[in-house]
């Protein structure tokens, strides 16, 4: 009986963590969130262009410092001297 016990107290434990990653639902009866209002879809759309803006400019950046010289060439040492056997 002790060792069912044991058992049954070993499954329930293993089992826990695994059983909280399949929540279900989540809907506004629970809690959750499912509309949004005029306003945070204005504000979310603005920091979504922001956000587009700043990769684009990035991306922008990174073509414009393609053409530049490395500024770190004089600090690396040379490549070594291939010798030929």
């Amino acid at each position: 009986m002790r060792k069912f016990a044991f058992a049954a107290v070993a499954v329930t434990l293993l089992a826990a963590p695994a059983y909280a990653q399949f929540s279900m639902g989540g809907g506004a009866e629970e809690g959750g969130r499912t509309r949004y209002s005029d306003e945070e879809k204005r504000r979310e759309a603005e920091a979504d262009k922001a956000y587009r803006n700043v990769i684009k400019n990035t991306k922008n950046q990174n073509q414009i410092n393609a053409d530049k010289p490395d500024p770190w060439g004089n600090v690396r040492p040379a490549a070594p001297a291939k010798t030929s056997r």
